[in-house]
């Protein structure tokens, strides 16, 4: 390279780095959010939904080229840019920012997610989300520690009352009775267990592949009162014994840690759980049919949910079915999950000094940018949140 091409290079690094990428400037005026630097460039309105904040002088090189949502979304991790006002409406946008990765890249990357995953990963991705203090999730969710869809009965309910207003409605769909057995895969922090237990008498057995998760759970039980009614341990589903008998199983939660490709024995596991007349509650998050694998999923996989994979509704019916499982009652909570998600991630951005304190700002930048986009996405109906009843059938 020649003296002349080199002070070319330099002095067009120089420009980007001191200046608002120009992609960014003309999505800016396009969606009519304001950008702005620490060094004092302005484009945009005061009065804008929000304002994309860049630090130093490489945060407009790490903005500078996004082909992904896993290249903006690791800029956002990083500290790269900071965004104030509307967090919402700024992830709207940032899918402008994050054109699709090649189509063909995508159907390898669903390939490969489709593949088995060993015991031993799958305990090690579920300790990477959920085995972070217990006192970074008190800061946004209500005080049972439901980690999953609310549900609304009321547009004036707080999410607590939405949330035990959930679980109720699990029990109420589970036909719960007093003395039932319940198996509750993938209890999170127990709640509902407890209140199976509490409010319904079913004896439960609850497991967790979340070591930090059966603790503080098996500590809730023993708090309510309930260690005669309620087990909890840290096991993978297929660990669970295959002798015991269930009249009822719930999978809340559980399913988009499972993949496809474990549909089938997990299915046919809760079939040979159940007793004659049984009945399952699948509760998941499911994907549009025909959606691809994308970038916004691959940022997820890489920094939130390792090992994550969604499916459509179809696709988990079909798998359900195929077990022997007969399919009594579908229902879409999509719009109940689009304000727990917002809800959530308004808790959580409101307390970001404690949340830094307890887990860190990284920790806290990704669960602010998964729980907000989650919404948005939700909103969209990109992704849906179906509960499935399923009954075994009487022997005959």
């Amino acid at each position: 390279m020649d003296a002349a091409s080199r002070d070319r290079q330099t002095t067009a690094v120089t420009r980007r780095a001191n200046d608002i990428p120009e992609w960014l400037a003309e999505l800016a005026s396009a969606r009519g959010f304001s950008v702005r630097t620490r060094r004092g460039s302005r484009i945009g309105s005061d009065a804008a939904p929000f304002a994309i904040v860049l630090g130093d002088a490489s945060s407009a090189l790490a903005l500078g080229q996004p082909s992904s949502a896993l290249s903006v979304g690791r800029a956002w991790i990083g500290g790269s840019f900071d965004i104030e006002g509307d967090l919402f409406e700024a992830m709207r946008v940032m899918q402008d920012m994050a054109p699709q990765v090649p189509v063909a890249f995508l159907r390898v990357l669903g390939f490969l997610r489709r593949l088995g995953r060993p015991l031993r990963s799958a305990t090690r991705d579920i300790s990477s989300h959920y085995d972070l203090p217990t006192a970074f999730y008190e800061l946004f969710l209500d005080p049972m520690r439901v980690y999953t869809c609310a549900y609304w009965r009321q547009e004036s309910d707080t999410l607590e009352q939405a949330q035990r207003a959930k679980l109720d409605l699990v029990c109420r769909k589970l036909r719960l009775g007093d003395g039932d057995r319940l198996l509750d895969l993938g209890c999170g922090w127990g709640g509902l267990a407890i209140w199976a237990a509490a409010n319904y008498g079913a004896r439960v057995h609850a497991v967790t592949l979340s070591a930090a998760q059966a603790a503080r759970a098996a500590q809730s039980v023993r708090e309510a009162g309930l260690h005669d009614r309620v087990r909890v341990e840290c096991l993978d589903h297929r660990q669970v014994a295959t002798g015991q008998r269930f009249e009822r199983i719930a999978a809340v939660g559980m399913i988009e840690h499972v993949g496809r490709h474990g549909y089938a024995a997990l299915f046919a596991r809760v079939r040979d759980w159940l007793e004659p007349d049984g009945l399952f509650l699948n509760h998941g998050i499911t994907m549009r049919r025909g959606s691809a694998w994308s970038s916004q999923m691959e940022f997820l996989h890489h920094h939130v949910f390792p090992g994550l994979d969604l499916v459509d509704l179809s696709t988990t019916l079909a798998s359900i079915e195929e077990s022997g499982l007969e399919v009594l009652d579908v229902e879409n909570l999509r719009p109940h999950y689009a304000r727990t998600t917002r809800e959530w991630a308004q808790r959580l951005w409101q307390r970001r000094d404690e949340a830094v304190a307890i887990a860190g700002e990284k920790t806290w930048r990704i669960f602010v940018a998964y729980l907000a986009a989650a919404s948005v996405a939700f909103t969209e109906g990109w992704i849906g949140l179906h509960q499935v009843v399923a009954r075994r059938a009487s022997a005959r």
